[in-house]
């Protein structure tokens, strides 16, 4: 059996535990959302996903389209009336 002493220390152990983790937790999310937003993309980026859809840094709508040059190659360009 553990003594009193031994049960107190261990739970401040589990609760430094659980604050390690949370801290570390939320600074790689917001690592994660700092990457995202300046990694917006910008026109003419190649990209992968054909008539996909997002916004860039100003709000602008672009969508994912393939070019009008020989290559066709799919690239982040301003959606119309955007």
């Amino acid at each position: 059996m553990r003594t009193a002493a031994e049960k107190k220390a261990n739970r401040k152990i589990g609760y430094l535990r659980l604050a390690m983790v949370s801290a570390t937790t939320t600074v790689l999310v917001g690592l994660g959302m700092g990457v995202a937003y300046l990694n917006a993309p910008s026109a003419g980026q190649p990209c992968s996903v054909r008539n996909a859809t997002t916004h860039d840094s100003a709000g602008r709508t672009m969508w994912c389209n393939p070019t009008m040059a020989a290559s066709h190659d799919v690239v982040w360009q301003y959606a119309p009336g955007s």
